[in-house]
């Protein structure tokens, strides 16, 4: 997903798939969108990851297993975790074209 507003600051990238993060004011968000998002593509074996440069805009690349698990219980511990969670908040790269 590609949008041409005015990106996300750096400061930010490492912030934007954790939990009840916003820059939203108080009471327009809950900052769960993206967290939520992320845990649901990673329990099948995907990555979100994010490209961002103020004042040219973001885009989001989601990453779909091709072959994923065939069910997220298979790709979650005992306790819940995910499976082999390498997390990757964030790319930044100069350029977003």
């Amino acid at each position: 997903m590609l949008d041409e507003g005015v990106g996300i600051p750096e400061t930010h990238l490492n912030l934007v798939f954790e939990a009840f993060f916003s820059t939203k004011k108080d009471g327009t968000g809950m900052g769960l969108g993206l967290a939520v998002s992320y845990s649901i593509i990673a329990g099948y074996g995907g990555s979100i990851e994010v490209e961002s440069q103020p004042g040219k805009g973001t885009v989001f690349r989601l990453v779909l297993a091709a072959d994923p698990p065939h069910t997220v219980r298979e790709n979650v511990d005992a306790t819940g975790n995910l499976l082999g969670d390498t997390r990757k908040p964030y790319t930044w790269r100069q350029d977003v074209s």
